[in-house]
């Protein structure tokens, strides 16, 4: 949602990718709800374990949120896209393992 929204400020993307977010969190929503179905009632505990605390959760996930939406604003909303349109994968699959390796 943050991305759609920060497409808006970026004034290079048409306003219509910002809207979807009410159909976003009803299906995010009912897969919470299916997968808590699915396992009898029971989910797994969703918090940080070890040496790690919810400060440092919570950093990592602003970094990794803000590195992402400036990696897709970055390469994919650009309006001349006739020189760097074959990275754009790329760029944004390197975005997404940085986050994974945190």
């Amino acid at each position: 949602m943050m991305l759609s929204r920060l497409t808006l400020f970026s004034e290079r993307c048409h306003p219509l990718p910002a809207i979807p977010h009410r159909p976003q969190l009803a299906g995010g929503l009912l897969a919470a709800t299916i997968y808590v179905f699915l396992g009898s009632g029971h989910a797994f505990d969703l918090g940080p374990y070890g040496k790690f605390s919810w400060g440092g959760v919570v950093v990592a996930e602003v970094v990794y949120t803000c590195l992402l939406c400036y990696v897709v604003l970055s390469v994919a909303t650009v309006k001349d896209m006739s020189h760097s349109q074959d990275i754009f994968g790329l760029a944004i699959g390197f975005a997404v393992v940085a986050g994974g390796w945190c």
